[in-house]
């Protein structure tokens, strides 16, 4: 019985500590807590906005190339055409000129 009692004794000694030794959080814990999650907000957001504004430039950067290989590609194709051209008309002036030409020999 002795024992019986003595451990409940210890048993509610040891909850009077436990529920002493809890400090209560003070309201300027409360703030900084709340100011360090705050401020990791501003800085993913900040993060955020920075990757944006690289994500616009190189968007503009190859819009501008993807012009300017639209261009490149008309002008090849522009120079394609007239070389069809003077070979179109080298072959009918020769062939105009010489309707019966010599054999090639190679």
């Amino acid at each position: 019985m002795k024992k019986m009692v003595m451990g409940i004794v210890l048993v509610l000694f040891m909850s009077v500590i436990f529920s002493c030794s809890h400090v209560p959080t003070l309201f300027g814990d409360k703030i900084l807590k709340q100011s360090e999650h705050t401020k990791e907000l501003g800085l993913k957001w900040k993060k955020g906005k920075k990757l944006v504004q690289r994500g616009e430039k190189i968007r503009e950067e190859g819009q501008k190339e993807v012009q300017q290989g639209q261009e490149t590609v008309q002008k090849g194709e522009k120079m394609i055409s007239q070389g069809q051209q003077m070979i179109g008309e080298s072959e009918r002036n020769y062939n105009e000129r010489f309707p019966n030409p010599p054999p090639v020999q190679p």
